[in-house]
């Protein structure tokens, strides 16, 4: 399982992302990821079709529900979004270790998931 770089707990989280398995649909267009189909907890919304959270991998106790905010020019940015922590996360609460992470695309009926990965938290420095 793939690591990224290590995050420090306090700080803002926030992934820079690219839909790259699935550039296209069924009739050849670039997919768009658009405001109604970004999944975001704090908002009521319907169309979700990428999620993503993170869990200590050894209980599977969730850490964060994620929010995921698409690049808002889908014509240039096709597939780009961002991952951060959720509205009301506080990451001086997240364990320092590793958390597991993975992202689940939902594309009318077709669910897929990401490989998963490992995110190190660490401690912070300056306070």
């Amino acid at each position: 399982m793939k690591a990224l770089s290590p995050f420090k707990r306090g700080d803002t989280f926030s992934l820079d992302c690219t839909n790259k398995k699935r550039r296209l649909d069924a009739s050849g267009n670039p997919i768009k990821i658009d405001g109604k189909y970004v999944y975001d907890p704090e908002a009521l919304t319907s169309d979700t079709i990428i999620r993503a959270q993170l869990r200590d991998p050894s209980t599977m106790a969730l850490v964060d529900e994620l929010r995921i905010v698409a690049s808002p020019d889908q014509v240039v940015n096709v597939g780009k979004f961002v991952i951060l922590q959720s509205a009301t996360a506080d990451t001086n609460l997240w364990p320092i270790g590793s958390v597991i992470c993975d992202l689940q695309i939902t594309v009318g009926d077709r669910v897929r998931s990401s490989d998963s990965f490992l995110i190190p938290i660490i401690q912070d420095v300056t306070k």
